[in-house]
């Protein structure tokens, strides 16, 4: 019973030091706020309206500035950085930041300082394809909320907890080495 509450031990170890090694995040620029998902893409919560929102549409702003290498994504570049709706609602969501923290509307000139997370969780998502968005109408619909996507290549690395990680890999290793001595 000792080996295995050991070998069950050593493997929840491992796994966690996996999900630490390869967790994406949430990450403060030295303006805004951007997420890494961890597969070569930076996304960012660029405004509270479509991407191609006219200045008079039903969100009265101008449209959305593309800086910092940032651009619209590809229905390709949705699916591997999000499985689904909820894994981008989950993506923009921090135990540390607040919603208005992770808005960076203001840094993207569309003349708004709000993102609508109401909007988000029902599935308005400018441009994504079904499956992130609610619906087609809603990913086409003006009061969408628009994400905008860069290649992380070039930019700055996020540092991976290193020590932490190879800590866990370490006391995994260890408790299964103690396992297969009995």
């Amino acid at each position: 019973m000792k080996n295995i509450f050991t070998r069950g031990i050593a493997t929840i170890t491992l796994l966690l030091s996996t999900c630490f090694a390869n967790a994406a995040l949430i990450t403060q620029d030295n303006s805004y706020t951007y997420f890494d998902a961890g597969n070569g893409l930076e996304w960012v919560y660029a405004a509270p309206c479509a991407l191609d929102s006219n200045p008079n549409g039903s969100c009265n702003i101008t449209p959305i500035t593309f800086i910092d290498g940032f651009r619209e994504a590809t229905e390709n570049e949705w699916f591997s950085s999000f499985i689904d709706l909820s894994a981008l609602v989950e993506a923009f969501s921090s135990d540390t930041l607040s919603e208005t923290e992770i808005c960076a509307t203001s840094f993207f000139g569309t003349g708004r300082t709000n993102c609508d997370f109401g909007d988000l969780r029902s599935g308005f998502v400018s441009g994504a394809p079904v499956g992130i968005a609610a619906s087609i109408g809603n990913s086409e619909n003006s009061a969408a909320e628009a994400f905008l996507v860069r290649d992380s290549a070039g930019n700055i690395p996020q540092p991976v907890n290193a020590p932490a990680t190879l800590l866990m890999v370490g006391l995994g290793l260890v408790a299964l080495r103690f396992s297969k001595k009995k």
